[in-house]
């Protein structure tokens, strides 16, 4: 370009022939116009001339633009690739036509065409489960996931079949990489992965795990026990604070927006909660400031909505200000506390705080009340520190006797207990010796009952006189058993028993030549002193018989007697009286004053299983059955549970030992997550013994509903092989269908119809032959059960109209008799409540009313 100055100075453009023009990428046609150059002399340059000088000159670089919906995508290496998919889709139709052969020549073929495809791996682990062979599906499921790392879902399923076999070590890695998948965001995977680790005693690692589970659930209370009680077990209880603290923290700054006064009701619930637990371990590292401050906010909070706090939370506070110096505001809560025997029994630890602040402060009155009642907790697991601290009160009160007593208690479950050694030398005469080590229970052995039984046991039996007496003895208490008299029954047969065999009570010392077994591991006093008062307490303030005889009670003469009866008795009676003579303990403890009072009996007599009955499995299964009972009723679990596991590998095929240890798995299970797993793998190791058994199976079934995770789908085929067993049995059939609709009704399940229809298929079959083999009035109530199982599913599957139906032919039903229904098969309050439900749901609240009126109102 050149340019030109006209007379009037302005500048015009021209063409230039010496240079070649420059183009402008972004001119259009009409930038070279000379009708616009003009059309710019006169009016100037337009707007979108202005934009487009304004624009930088040169290439503009293009972006990359992704790929839409409409384009196709690049093949993933770990998928079919396009021309196998034809021989995948015929492998995938054999195997639904159940033509396994077909279907694992062709996947073969697809492995070695595509070795990295996973879908091939899947069919086939599939189909190797079906034929029963374990190990080659597993191996297909493992290769599967490192083919796709990212399947969270294939890698819990891995997890599950490694649980089942007993790797937990592998099972936690294929949770790791399930988590790998999901972020660690699957909350699923972190609370199985904890609780592997649990199984395995590494806590350390089971709290993180459960630490990194309350960030991805900060509302469930659940997350926050499990963190407690792990870094508890690992001793590590200080762990815990912080992500408790989070979990609190998370609660406070999110409250509920909701006007629903149950949604705030289980705020404030969840709130207390993490509160008490945040400020139980503040206790037990004292510190009572932190706890202040946090139960100082619960209280302004509570104020601010017009709500009182609970007494449990007054009374922490009440704790904190206790030891903080501010006695007289607390004492009013701690006076009301001590006031309450039933709040004392409930709050042990609590109890605890509250005796060790009364006697840190001097008042030694209300400490001794709180130690005491403490001691007579049979379970409490700081006894000896309980006992110490109570001989301090004793002392300090002026009761020495007592002092000493406890002390001695102390030195019979820990000689060497060191403070209690030099605590006890206060009270010793000037003739006594300090207690020494050779009056000790060793920590291998069976107690002094088990041995001194064992010994009498092994000896003949006497001869002349004290044959005789024995021999009376048990006439007569078998006479008085015949008639009735439980009481006459105990007090001639029992005393001479407890001589004999030295059903000890709390605070005898025994021997060093009596301790050589041990009778119940773990436990070094089973028989405390509150067992009087947790029967009286079942009993209803009925004062129970003296269990324990005493030195004071007979004179000498007595009591040789006694023993020599009692030793006899043990030495006369064969093996099928020592069980009659055992079961007509527990029937008199029993009709007397509970069958709790007969524990200590019972835990005796299965003791001796192993020296009188060796060989003969029913007399010792009937012993086992009545220590079951009698740990059942005082509520060890663990006992309970171990009994009917042993029962179980004895006699595998019995129904009613199957039944019971059903039970006691569900008893036992409410208490630790970790035995249901453990349970699992014992029934798994039953049903390769007994694969004919149907109890067995049925039994199985129902721990792995319970037990692990997915496995449903394991426990709809132990179901299907129970019932191939015993296909007339209703219970087998109503565990499938309920069992079959529950996987029915999960997320990844492709033929969802056809499982319905299967699980409706059992339910008839249960409706069938429910009522078979039963007769007079129970066939009526067999048919209501039916009927509102009916009714269940269908509310279940939401086909309302046909559930209601169920329900009022329930309500409508009456016994043809004249006679009562008892409580436990009547279902009609069970199904008004549902139908009422169902009622509201549709907005029929009139018709609610009226059906919870007639059946639910009393």
């Amino acid at each position: 370009m050149d340019y030109e100055v006209t007379e009037e100075g302005v500048f015009y453009e021209h063409e230039s022939h010496e240079e070649e023009e420059e183009s402008d990428p972004l001119a259009s046609e009409s930038d070279v116009d000379p009708d616009k150059d003009a059309h710019e002399e006169v009016f100037g340059a337009s707007i979108d001339d202005l934009i487009a000088e304004s624009r930088p000159r040169g290439r503009r670089r293009k972006r990359r633009r992704r790929a839409s919906g409409g384009v196709a995508k690049k093949a993933r290496v770990s998928e079919v690739p396009q021309h196998l998919k034809q021989l995948m889709g015929n492998a995938t139709v054999a195997y639904m036509l159940k033509r396994f052969d077909e279907a694992e020549e062709m996947l073969n073929r697809l492995i070695a065409a595509a070795p990295r495809a996973v879908a091939p791996y899947r069919t086939l682990a599939l189909i190797y489960e079906e034929n029963g062979e374990k190990d080659r599906a597993l191996d297909m499921c493992m290769t599967a996931g490192e083919l796709d790392k990212q399947d969270r879902n294939l890698w819990k399923r891995n997890a599950a079949m490694w649980e089942e076999r007993g790797e937990s070590e592998r099972a936690i890695y294929c949770l790791t990489m399930a988590l790998r998948g999901s972020n660690s965001k699957d909350a699923e995977a972190l609370r199985a992965r904890g609780m592997l680790y649990m199984n395995r005693q590494q806590f350390r690692k089971a709290g993180e795990n459960f630490v990194r589970l309350s960030q991805v659930t900060p509302d469930d209370m659940s997350v926050a026990l499990l963190i407690t009680q792990t870094y508890r077990r690992a001793g590590k209880e200080e762990r815990a604070v912080a992500p408790l603290e989070a979990m609190l923290h998370h609660c406070e700054e999110n409250r509920p927006k909701s006007k629903d006064p149950e949604v705030h009701t289980k705020y404030e619930g969840l709130l207390a909660e993490l509160t008490q637990m945040l400020v139980e371990i503040w206790f037990r590292q004292s510190k009572y400031y932190d706890a202040s401050l946090v139960l100082g906010r619960l209280q302004d909070r509570a104020s601010r909505f017009g709500r009182p706090i609970t007494f449990v939370q007054r009374l922490m506070l009440a704790i904190s200000q206790h030891r903080l110096g501010s006695e007289t505001l607390a004492s009013p809560t701690v006076l009301e506390f001590m006031s309450s025997p039933s709040m004392l029994r409930k709050h042990r630890f609590l109890l605890w705080q509250v005796a060790e602040t009364c006697r840190d402060s001097g008042d030694y009155q209300k400490a001794l009340q709180g130690y005491s009642l403490l001691v007579q907790l049979d379970d409490e697991p700081n006894r000896e520190d309980m006992l110490l601290n109570r001989s301090i009160c004793y002392k300090q009160l002026g009761n020495k006797h007592a002092a000493r007593g406890d002390l001695e208690l102390i030195l019979h479950c820990d000689p060497r207990h060191s403070e209690a050694l030099a605590r006890i030398t206060e009270f010793l005469g000037p003739g006594e010796q300090r207690p020494d080590h050779k009056n000790r229970i060793k920590g291998s052995g069976k107690p002094a009952q088990a041995s001194r039984a064992a010994r009498i046991l092994s000896r003949g039996p006497a001869s002349g006189e004290d044959k005789n007496e024995a021999l009376r003895v048990l006439d007569l208490a078998n006479a008085l058993y015949a008639h009735g008299d439980y009481s006459g029954f105990l007090s001639q047969v029992y005393p001479a028993l407890e001589a004999a065999l030295h059903i000890r009570g709390a605070g005898e010392i025994e021997s060093d030549d009596e301790n050589d077994d041990d009778f119940l591991p773990g436990r070094k006093l089973r028989f405390l002193q509150g067992l009087q008062d947790r029967q009286r307490e079942l009993n209803g303030g009925k004062k129970p018989m003296r269990l324990r005889w005493d030195d004071n009670d007979f004179p000498a003469e007595e009591r040789a007697r006694l023993y020599s009866v009692g030793a006899n008795i043990m030495r006369l009676v064969d093996n099928k009286s020592f069980v009659d003579l055992a079961e007509k303990l527990v029937t008199s403890f029993r009709a007397e004053e509970g069958l709790a009072s007969a524990y200590p009996v019972t835990h005796l007599f299965e003791s001796l299983n192993q020296i009188r009955i060796r060989n003969n499995i029913p007399q010792r299964i009937r012993l086992k059955m009545l220590d079951m009972a009698a740990s059942f009723a005082v509520g060890d679990a663990l006992r309970c549970y171990e009994h009917a596991r042993m029962m179980l590998s004895e006699a595998a095929t019995d129904p009613d030992i199957c039944f019971a240890f059903s039970v006691a798995d569900q008893y036992v299970s409410k208490f630790s997550d970790s035995r249901r797993i453990k349970s699992l793998r014992f029934m798994n190791r039953l049903t390769k013994r007994s694969p004919k058994s149907a109890h067995i199976l049925l039994v199985a079934g129902n721990c792995s509903a319970m037990g692990g995770i997915n496995t449903s789908t394991y426990t709809v085929g132990l179901l299907l092989k129970a019932f191939n067993l015993s296909p007339e049995s209703p219970l087998i059939s109503l565990c499938a269908a309920v069992q079959i609709l529950y996987v029915a009704l999960s997320r990844r399940v492709g033929n969802r119809n056809e499982m319905v229809l299967q699980a409706f298929a059992f339910l008839d079959n249960y409706r069938t032959h429910r009522a078979k083999g039963v007769r007079g009035l129970d066939v009526e109530w067999c048919e209501m059960e039916a009927d509102y199982n009916v009714g269940r599913m269908m509310h279940q599957l939401g086909l309302v109209h046909m559930a209601a139906d169920r329900y009022e032919k329930v309500l409508n039903w009456e016994p043809k008799a004249e006679k009562t229904i008892p409580n436990k098969v009547d279902l009609r309050l069970d199904a008004a409540y549902n139908l009422a439900q169902i009622y509201r749901m549709s907005g029929s609240e009139g018709l609610a009313n009226a059906v919870l009126e007639d059946y639910v109102t009393f």
